[in-house]
């Protein structure tokens, strides 16, 4: 007997039907009536009816009966049903066709027809309650980067992909789609974020038990050869951009504050005077507000000739507007005064300037002025000392090692 005929045998269930109706009787031991009929295996069996009146003992017999019969019908509907799904797994894994990922596809069927009412949940959905999820747990521009990853994604993968089952997502949909992404815009460095988001929502659905696997864990990220290399300002191209004629006030604040204290774009428009006591501001950076890290930076003279005696908020305009309209407005400073966003270093090296560059040049001058790397690390709140490397240039460091931080004072 082959594999396909011994399933036939075991899995066919007989459904006998008795013209015996259901009768009632009483035990001489009790007032009570009991039913008493034959079941679809054929055996007869007996059951209380809790009732003293032979009417309507009658009445719930035939009840007894009858749910009896209407569960065997279902139970042979389910049976036939698992059976058409085992009978196709078996003549696939007789042609030597059955594959892992083919048996989880049947695995599904039949998971879907033991639980009718589950709902299935896609990769999109799914990602999008996560992120909100997040929403009460970390800060805007986390929040923020959470839902651009998801788009980076999605918009590679497909919405047919996103929109399927979570669980059929793969490893190999999500290597090409990591490629796609990558575009002459996209950095690699961009999609590999995306890919680290992924890896985590994809953890959390097989802890929430909506998949079995993280097909995330197993996709490479690119490699970053495509990342751009950062340089600092040099102090007279800082002074250029803060005696521009037109500039305004906030952002000759905000030059200086960057370039004097290292701190990030999003630190220096949120900080306000009452963050500074004892000519140090004291915050917490945005990068470690998980953590809850906070940090304290004495600030320099430039910078606090400039502070005076300013109340509240000191930068309210640059601190409601988006980040990329800052980034935008420095790069027009920067032109403005004649500052290349694009230099050349040694070997012919390309290297990029924005806002951020400021924090390049605070950790780039103190190392100059010979500042051990303890106190710059500390200064400027680096936890690896491995990132702390990648933000100091030594290029005139040898002869200008002792001199001190550069003085930032305008004509004004």
């Amino acid at each position: 007997m082959n594999i396909f005929r011994a399933f036939q045998v075991v899995s066919v269930h007989t459904y006998v039907h008795t013209m015996d109706m259901a009768t009632v009787f009483k035990n001489s031991n009790s007032s009570y009536w009991k039913a008493r009929w034959i079941n679809t295996q054929g055996k007869r069996v007996s059951r209380s009816t809790k009732t003293e009146s032979k009417r309507e003992a009658k009445k719930i017999a035939e009840q007894f009966e009858a749910e009896e019969r209407a569960n065997s019908k279902e139970s042979m509907n389910l049976s036939a049903a698992y059976g058409k799904i085992l009978q196709r797994v078996i003549r696939e894994a007789e042609a030597g066709r059955l594959t892992l990922l083919s048996t989880e596809g049947y695995i599904r069927e039949i998971h879907k027809i033991a639980n009718p009412d589950y709902e299935e949940v896609s990769l999109e959905s799914y990602w999008s309650k996560w992120i909100e999820e997040q929403r009460d747990h970390v800060t805007t521009s986390t929040f923020n980067g959470y839902k651009q990853d998801r788009d980076v994604i999605l918009e590679a993968l497909g919405v047919s992909v996103m929109k399927a089952n979570i669980t059929t997502i793969t490893t190999e949909q999500i290597q090409k789609a990591l490629k796609k992404a990558h575009t002459p815009k996209r950095k690699a460095s961009t999609v590999n974020k995306a890919l680290s988001c992924l890896r985590r929502v994809m953890e959390s659905a097989v802890d929430a038990g909506l998949a079995t696997k993280n097909p995330a864990k197993k996709a490479r990220p690119l490699k970053q050869d495509d990342s751009e290399n950062r340089a600092p300002f040099t102090p007279e191209e800082v002074l250029k951009m803060i005696e521009l004629k037109d500039i305004s006030d906030e952002w000759k604040g905000a030059i200086l504050l960057a370039s004097t204290s290292g701190m990030r774009c999003g630190d220096v428009t949120k900080i306000s005077r009452d963050d500074i006591r004892d000519d140090s501001a004291t915050f917490m950076p945005e990068k470690t507000a998980r953590t809850k890290k906070i940090i304290s930076i004495p600030l320099s003279k430039d910078f606090l000739d400039w502070l005076g005696d300013r109340k509240g908020d000191l930068f309210p305009t640059l601190r409601k507007q988006q980040k990329s309209t800052t980034s935008m407005q420095f790069r027009s400073i920067m032109k403005r005064a004649g500052v290349p966003n694009r230099i050349r270093g040694a070997g012919g090296q390309e290297y990029i300037r924005s806002f951020h560059s400021s924090r390049h040049s605070f950790t780039s001058w103190l190392a100059e002025a010979g500042v051990s790397a303890e106190i710059r690390q500390s200064i400027t709140g680096h936890s690896s000392s491995s990132i702390h490397q990648n933000y100091t240039h030594f290029d005139s460091a040898r002869v200008e090692a002792i001199k001190k931080l550069p003085s930032l004072k305008t004509k004004d």
